[in-house]
């Protein structure tokens, strides 16, 4: 089951945190302007053995999972939705979530999860290498 945190952005508090360092950075929830560290820190909105991560939508419409942990509090949603995936995650290494889970899409209605195709970035010397053998096959047309 999938449960939805909501979607948050940064902010600047009127009234700095008392127990907050100098240079800290705030999150609020776009829904109801809660802050972040209230609702992460009371330890009672998320299940203890849950995965939690944020999700970005990319340029394709997709929904990409990020920073899957079990322990919400390493989390910062800056532009991001929280989404909280029940259930027993507590054996999985950080690193085991990354591989599992980081930089999938996820189906935010049906919690399916797939790979994403990388869209490869183009090499310049292959590019170069091509233009090169279009203009000898022009040349040896030409002879």
């Amino acid at each position: 089951m999938l449960i939805d945190h909501g979607l948050w952005t940064l902010y600047t508090p009127a009234q700095p945190r008392e127990d907050a360092p100098m240079a800290a950075m705030f999150c609020k929830r776009l829904s109801d302007d809660l802050d972040w560290y209230d609702h992460v820190h009371p330890g009672t909105n998320f299940f203890a053995t849950s995965l939690k991560f944020t999700v970005r939508t990319n340029d394709d419409g997709l929904h990409i999972i990020h920073a899957p942990a079990i322990d919400a509090t390493m989390l910062f949603p800056e532009s991001a939705q929280v989404i909280e995936m029940t259930g027993d995650y507590n054996s999985y290494s950080t690193d085991e979530l990354i591989e599992m889970f980081a930089g999938k899409a996820i189906n935010l209605e049906t919690g399916e999860i797939t790979p994403v195709a990388r869209k490869q970035a183009p090499d310049p010397v292959m590019e170069a290498l091509q233009s090169i053998m279009h203009r000898l096959d022009a040349l040896e047309k030409k002879l």
